[in-house]
Order: structure tokens, then sequence, then C-alpha cells
């Protein structure tokens, strides 16, 4: 499925941790002792629709997909890149199976704990505890934001308002992603892109 490889604190990337929130070397040293490296080449799955995420997973680099499909189509929900924390969220938290897959949109290096690193490090290292929970406070707040205030802005001002936001997704998704995202048409993206 995917390479794992062995990780030292000399090769763990220290700021995809320090960007959502600073962590003591104690709590580093303790996620290298339970974290597994990851390693996908482009197109490769790191999650699978129907299977149960027991899972948290840290971008190190590239960029990894999430979609679901219907009627033989696919449907992109989202793509996230380095420094970000992934996984599907509703198999994880609900532990149940994943309604989405998640692949390499390039190829990706990823950290990942198992649930039972994840609540270790929570009861043990409360620096752990807080970066937790200030990646859920952003996502959830941003997240809220753009399923509310999206359907009530016209095609421009959501492309915009994802550029302001996020350009990464501008800059490195596709067009079919990104239309994907807001809801629209390849075309109706760019012909945006067109007019930006």
């Amino acid at each position: 499925m995917y390479a794992i490889g062995v990780i030292s604190i000399q090769s763990l990337d220290m700021q995809i941790f320090q960007n959502i929130y600073p962590l003591e070397a104690s709590t580093l040293k303790a996620i290298e002792a339970r974290a597994e490296r990851i390693c996908l080449k482009k197109d490769k799955l790191l999650i699978r629709a129907g299977s149960i995420c027991d899972r948290l997973f840290f971008l190190e680099s590239g960029s990894i997909k999430s979609f679901h499909s219907e009627n033989g189509k696919h449907y992109t929900s989202w793509v996230y890149f380095e420094g970000e924390m992934l996984t599907s969220w509703h198999s994880y938290l609900g532990r149940m199976p994943s309604m989405e897959c998640f692949k390499a949109n390039e190829e990706a290096s990823l950290l990942s704990l198992h649930r039972e690193d994840v609540d270790f490090l929570k009861h043990q290292h409360i620096d752990f505890l807080y970066l937790l929970n200030s990646y859920y406070e952003f996502s959830i707040g941003f997240y809220d934001y753009f399923a509310k205030k999206s359907p009530n802005l016209s095609t421009l001002e959501n492309y915009r308002f994802i550029l302001e936001n996020y350009p990464q997704l501008v800059q490195r998704a596709s067009t079919s992603d990104i239309a994907s995202i807001i809801g629209v048409s390849r075309e109706t993206i760019s012909r945006i892109r067109a007019q930006v």
C-alpha cells in the first residue's frame, strides 16, 4: 500500500508541528518514538472508502486529496498541503467506515500516529493536546464559515475567498479539483481564472 520508514528526531520536520502550536522537546521525542513516516507516490491511496481510519496524519511534503465517488464520478472534498493535519474525520472520530478516499495528489511524505498513540500523547503531553485543539478550532472555524458563506456567494466570490484564504489550493490543485470543491464546472473555473 505505502512505504513506511523509521523516524529520527533529526529527520522529524518540527516545523509541521510548530506551525500549528509550539511543542516541547520532550513531546517531539515522544512523537518520534511513536510516529511512522509514510511515503506515497502520486495517485496512491492513503485511506480507502469503507475502511475505518484509526490514524492522524501530518503532511510533511506534497499534497493529499480527499474525494468521494458517486455514479462513477469523483468529487473532490478538499486538498491538503504541507503543514496540515488530516484524516477521514468522521471515520476517525466516530469509528465508522470512511465515506471518502484520500490519495496523493503529488508525491507525499506524512507522519502517521495511531489512535492509541494520539491518546497517549494527549494524556502525557499537554502541549500536544493544545496542538490538536488549536488545529480543530482553526479547521472548524474555517470549514464552518466556508460551508455557511459559500452557498450565498457567486462563483467568482467563492474563488476569491479561496484565493485569499487558501492560495495554495489555487496554485497547486487542478482546475477540476477546485471546480468540485466550489461545486461548479471545470469550464466555469477556467473562465473565472481568466477574470482574476
